[in-house]
C-alpha cells in the first residue's frame, strides 16, 4: 500500500505542474540555464565534469537517500554523432556498474537537438538506484544529464526531471 501513494502522486503531477514549482539556475562558464524545483538545492559537484547539480531535500528521520540531478560537461576533440557515443559507452556501464540492467533505451529531444534517453537501474550497498540519463552533443561537447533516485520515488521525481529537461537550454561557447 505505501508504494500506492507516490504512484498515484505521479500520475496527478504533470510536467507541466512541475514546472509551476521553478527556479532558474545558470552557468554561465558552460552555456546552461535551467529551471529546478525550488526546494531542490544546488550542490557543488563532486565528479570532474559536473557543472549542476541537484539534490533533493530528506523526507524525515527514515529517509537516508538525496536524488540528485546533475549535468556534467565534457569536451571531446572533434564534434561526433551522440548516437554513436552512446553506442560505445553502454558496455562500459553493463561492466563497470554492479547489478547495472538497462531498462529502456529512446531517442529524445535535448534543448532542440537530437539525443537519447536511458533509464537503468543498479545495485547499491543500501538499496537500488534507478537512473534516467539523457545524453546530447552540442559542437564538441558531451552533456550527460542523469537523475538518479529509488524505485520508490522514482515515478514520483520523473516529472520533474522531465520538466527540467524540457527547461535546459545550452548556448554556444
Amino acid at each position: 500500500m505505501k508504494w500506492l501513494i507516490p504512484l498515484i502522486f505521479a500520475a496527478l503531477l504533470s510536467p507541466a505542474a512541475a514546472r509551476a514549482e521553478m527556479a532558474l539556475f545558470e552557468h554561465a562558464e558552460s552555456g546552461i540555464s535551467i529551471q529546478h524545483p525550488k526546494d531542490w538545492q544546488p550542490a557543488e559537484g563532486q565528479q570532474a565534469g559536473v557543472v549542476a547539480r541537484f539534490i533533493t531535500p530528506l523526507d524525515g528521520e527514515s529517509d537516508k537517500y538525496q536524488e540528485e540531478f546533475t549535468i556534467k560537461v565534457l569536451e571531446m576533440n572533434q564534434t561526433a554523432d551522440v548516437n554513436e557515443l552512446v553506442d560505445a559507452i553502454k558496455p562500459g556501464l553493463a561492466q563497470g556498474l554492479p547489478g547495472y540492467v538497462e531498462k529502456s533505451d529512446d531517442q529524445a529531444s535535448i534543448a532542440g537537438l537530437p539525443g537519447r534517453k536511458i533509464v537503468s537501474e543498479v545495485s547499491t550497498q543500501f538499496s537500488p538506484i534507478r537512473a534516467t540519463q539523457w545524453f546530447v552533443v552540442k559542437n564538441t561537447k558531451l552533456y550527460i544529464i542523469t537523475l538518479n533516485a529509488t524505485p520508490a520515488t522514482f515515478e514520483q521525481l520523473k516529472p520533474y526531471g522531465q520538466a527540467m529537461i524540457e527547461s535546459l537550454k545550452i548556448e554556444s561557447k
